[in-house]
């Protein structure tokens, strides 16, 4: 199986389990106006899967851990076209001497006629042992084609 592949699958889990997640968590708030615009939100836990990267280059992946995630998910008429998803929590590293990184990351999904488009997540990770990374990542649904963006390695 191949990165992309990997990432897709992983993302797809995530976003599963994210759904999962609406009927087995509380809603925080539902702002609903007469043009028929609403924003959604909630917070859940969950495990977690990313690759890290310095510039183009696979360094590690980060996986486990329990992780805390806000989702807010704004529609407009009944259609999804946006969401957010804030996540903070405690995952480590797949490699030796494995690392464990506290997270802090963005992910921004975007929908073109109710279906998932683009997610692009900017990461930030502070390992134990003093490794720093600062990224951000994106992922077309439709092509299947991950970019990597600007990244900050310490």
């Amino acid at each position: 199986m191949t990165l992309k592949q990997r990432i897709m699958k992983i993302k797809v889990f995530i976003l599963t389990c994210l759904f999962l997640g609406v009927g087995l968590t509380q809603l925080f708030a539902q702002n609903i106006n007469s043009s028929g615009t609403y924003t959604l939100q909630w917070k859940f836990t969950a495990t977690y899967w990313t690759p890290v990267y310095c510039g183009e280059q696979l360094i590690d992946e980060l996986s486990g851990g329990e992780i805390v995630i806000h989702l807010v998910v704004h529609r407009n008429e009944g259609l999804r076209v946006w969401r957010t998803d804030q996540i903070r929590g405690e995952v480590t590293s797949t490699k030796e001497p494995y690392e464990v990184y506290q997270i802090v990351e963005m992910d921004k999904n975007v929908f073109i006629d109710n279906n998932f488009s683009t997610v692009t997540w900017k990461y930030n990770l502070k390992g134990n042992l003093g490794n720093h990374y600062i990224g951000t990542l994106s992922y077309d649904y439709f092509t299947g084609e991950i970019m990597v963006g600007p990244t900050k390695c310490n």
